[in-house]
């Protein structure tokens, strides 16, 4: 075998004389000749004959997809799973989308009345988000493209979304600051086969935690307004809000984020989210030394030292009013009275 740097290897299979060249991925164009030579079967040798090869690049071939997105969450579409490379690798950071008006390629489309279509620029992936204000089932449609890492890009090829709606219409959202509480106000004009609204909390973005319940109307095509008070936000942070509408079926979607900032020192709160489900979190817990929570009573339901995670298990308790108690490692001691709901 003989190998030519960036170009390919040359192999001579030597029962039957053939001779192979496999070029290299980014490798296009006319090869480096080599020679070669043939011997009869009394040893003699031939002249040296060039062997000339030219590899001529092949796009990759993109393929249909299809997609599904229930209750109005986003459909992500791995859609380079079924593609097939050319003569190079699939580069997954080019796929693009095609505009439908202009046919421009883009990684992000909104075609009104459907949704919005993104493409994830590491892996490629396709991820449809319905319009929220869409109340009947759709079939949306995009047309996309790949590239190899030769520069060579495929065939356009279509992904297909069925979409069905929230089994509610959010029509607004919205939470505003009424003294040293967080209103949160909703309005639907469509239920279908609703449960209920579960109100969510974070100051992070990530981590959300349940803070509320309100029951919907089921099944209903006039308007209805909902509202809920936080009664605890945190002070000096941002805090942030979501909806999770469940169905009767269990199935569920999210509404949209919303925020609300209180003035004030962060760590006057010093364990939230208040009402808590099943954990509470322990702000500044590198500097905490002890947590002690007591029921109504008096009695002592949970003792711990400081945690790594700051976070207490407290799904073991009984829905009700708590008292949570925190000595810090600065000898500073405060308490906190918090709900726990079920």
């Amino acid at each position: 075998s003989v190998t030519i740097p960036g170009e390919g290897t040359y192999v001579v299979n030597t029962t039957t004389g053939d001779i192979t060249f496999t070029p290299v991925a980014t490798f296009t164009g006319t090869a480096t000749p080599v020679n070669y030579t043939e011997k009869d079967v009394n040893g003699v040798i031939s002249n040296p004959a060039p062997i000339t090869v030219t590899v001529t690049a092949t796009p990759p071939v993109a393929k249909t997809d299809i997609g599904t997105s229930t209750n109005g969450n986003p459909a992500i579409v791995t859609v380079l799973t079924n593609d097939t490379p050319g003569s190079a690798p699939i580069d997954p950071t080019t796929v693009k989308l095609i505009d439908p008006n202009t046919g421009i390629p883009s990684t992000s489309i909104t075609i009104p009345n459907e949704g919005t279509y993104t493409v994830d620029p590491i892996t490629g992936d396709v991820t449809f988000t319905p319009d929220p204000l869409v109340t009947v089932p759709i079939t949306s449609t995009i047309t996309y493209t790949v590239t190899d890492v030769n520069g060579l890009i495929s065939n356009p090829a279509t992904i297909t979304i069925n979409a069905t709606p929230l089994p509610v219409t959010l029509t607004s959202f919205n939470v505003t600051k009424e003294g040293q509480v967080a209103r949160l106000n909703w309005a639907t004009t469509a239920e279908t086969n609703s449960d209920f609204f579960e109100i969510q909390h974070s100051v992070t973005g990530k981590d959300w935690h349940m803070i509320g319940k309100v029951s919907s109307h089921g099944d209903s095509k006039v308007e209805n307004k909902y509202s809920f008070t936080d009664s605890s936000p945190v002070k000096g942070s941002e805090n942030l809000y979501r909806l999770k509408m469940v169905d009767r079926d269990a199935t569920f979607a999210y509404s949209r984020i919303q925020s609300v900032k209180f003035d004030g020192n962060a760590a006057d709160l010093s364990v939230y989210p208040n009402p808590a489900t099943d954990k509470l979190l322990i702000r500044d817990f590198g500097q905490v030394s002890k947590v002690t929570i007591y029921n109504p009573n008096g009695g002592i339901v949970h003792q711990s030292a400081a945690t790594t995670t700051g976070e207490i298990n407290v799904s073991n308790l009984p829905g009700g009013m708590y008292l949570v108690k925190i000595v810090r490692t600065n000898g500073v001691v405060s308490s906190q009275k918090i709900v726990i709901v079920k």
